[in-house]
């Protein structure tokens, strides 16, 4: 059974980590300088499971009772970004997913633009807007749709 968060901070392994932290911090608050306040150790942030004292120095500040409750509350009011890997997982897998579908709709896309090309010169014609360039494009469009299409009816039956 897991020891509770008090019964962890009487561990002989987390007072030795404690006295280390008020040593390093020469026995005032890092935060405010004052020392003649009671001293308390304050965690920038926490793992589930962790012990206090296997957190690196730089995880941990020497302050002050009013330095330390105003860090916890600050602690608190920012929410944690917890890594879930399988969450991950899933949205990598959903990427994928998302980037097949794309490419997907880009390929019937490409086959309709011939399609969508030959309407749209077929109006520009229709409104005596079409270029030379473009009406030589329309006749061979139309040459080829013309060839196309009985194979196709071929096809279907």
């Amino acid at each position: 059974m897991r020891k509770t968060y008090r019964e962890l901070l009487r561990d002989p392994r987390w007072q030795r980590k404690r006295l280390e932290v008020l040593q390093r911090a020469d026995w005032a608050c890092e935060e405010c300088d004052d020392d003649s306040s009671n001293l308390q150790i304050h965690h920038h942030w926490y793992e589930n499971g962790r012990d206090p004292w296997d957190y690196p120095d730089s995880a941990i500040s020497c302050l002050c009772e009013d330095c330390h409750e105003t860090a916890t509350i600050l602690l608190r009011s920012i929410p944690r970004l917890e890594l879930n890997l399988d969450a991950l997982h899933r949205l990598v897998d959903f990427a994928i997913e998302l980037k097949e579908e794309q490419d997907a709709h880009r390929k019937l896309a490409d086959e309709f633009a011939p399609r969508r090309r030959l309407d749209e010169l077929l109006a520009k014609a229709a409104s005596g807007e079409i270029t030379y360039e473009e009406k030589i494009e329309l006749s061979n469009r139309l040459r080829l749709k013309n060839k196309i299409a009985p194979l196709i009816e071929r096809v279907k039956t």
